[in-house]
């Protein structure tokens, strides 16, 4: 029932968006419309909440469903994403190019015992198959084949019953989304994030020397749980969802796993709608 409610939901909103005749990103704060789509907006943020908090708790689904999630994965490298080495643990910042996505024809230069960043961008949950870190903090940016408007992001690793500790599991996780380009710049000033909210030094630092104007802003700061389904999704803030910031790019943040001297990110998925699938509509 509760999905039910998000689908007609969801659906509501686009089609109350489809009516327009303009893009939802050409829309000034001074229209009246603008007013109209942050009212959707917020009652899609609504049904979204009823379903879960969004700092400490998972919507799951039926775990005998081979892929339980019923959202496009943005962060598959079959779906062109691919990871950037210079957000990403253990890589040397010095190095530089002209574009992010310069990156993907670059090897991939920093694993630990051969466990590359790529396969946290893969579907494979094979015990073993994950982006290993040899310490309990890490983190992992990922760039999109285009601008994503991201509503939700999951964390899969593997599932208690296999057998296998899960204490490698990642535990407190923040997701960050890199705010560039002029609009999105515009919206992010009026933003006013907490000055005390950024990712690690390192990533900034890397950033900058690749888009100097860009900003770091939270997208949700969570807990992967070893007690529920093993594909743990999350909404992002709503403030983030209201403001209709769309990224080219996040970073994957672990702050802690459960235990283990080492931690495995298995699968991390990014949920949301494409820039250009809503331009198509006529958004």
């Amino acid at each position: 029932m509760e999905f039910l409610l998000f689908t007609a939901v969801t659906l509501g909103l686009l089609m109350v968006l489809i009516s327009w005749n303009g893009s939802l990103f050409r829309i000034k704060d001074g229209d009246a419309g603008h007013e109209v789509i942050l009212a959707r907006l917020d009652l899609l943020q609504t049904a979204i909440s009823q379903r879960s908090e969004p700092s400490t708790t998972t919507f799951t689904a039926d775990a005998s469903s081979a892929d339980s999630i019923p959202m496009q994965d943005f962060a598959l490298i079959t779906s062109g994403a691919f990871p950037i080495p210079p957000l990403t643990s253990m890589f040397d910042t010095t190095l530089r190019l002209p574009s992010w996505h310069m990156w993907r024809r670059t090897p991939d230069q920093h694993s630990f015992e051969g466990h590359s960043a790529k396969l946290a961008l893969t579907a494979n949950l094979s015990q073993g198959s994950c982006w290993k870190l040899p310490e309990t903090r890490g983190y992992l940016g990922i760039g999109f084949k285009t601008p994503v408007i991201i509503t939700h992001i999951s964390i899969e690793h593997l599932p208690s019953q296999s057998g296998s500790s899960v204490l490698d599991a990642p535990r407190d996780i923040v997701f960050w989304g890199f705010v560039e380009h002029v609009e999105n710049l515009r919206r992010y000033r009026s933003f006013n994030p907490s000055e005390d909210d950024q990712p690690p030094e390192a990533v900034i630092v890397a950033s900058r020397r690749q888009n100097p104007a860009g900003s770091f802003i939270k997208l949700a700061h969570v807990e992967y749980s070893l007690h529920d389904f093993h594909v743990q999704t999350f909404p992002v803030h709503e403030s983030v969802l209201r403001s209709g910031f769309d990224f080219g790019l996040v970073v994957v943040e672990i702050r802690s796993n459960w235990g283990a001297a080492e931690t495995c990110l298995y699968r991390v998925r990014v949920h949301g709608r494409e820039v250009h699938e809503l331009l198509q509509v006529g958004l």
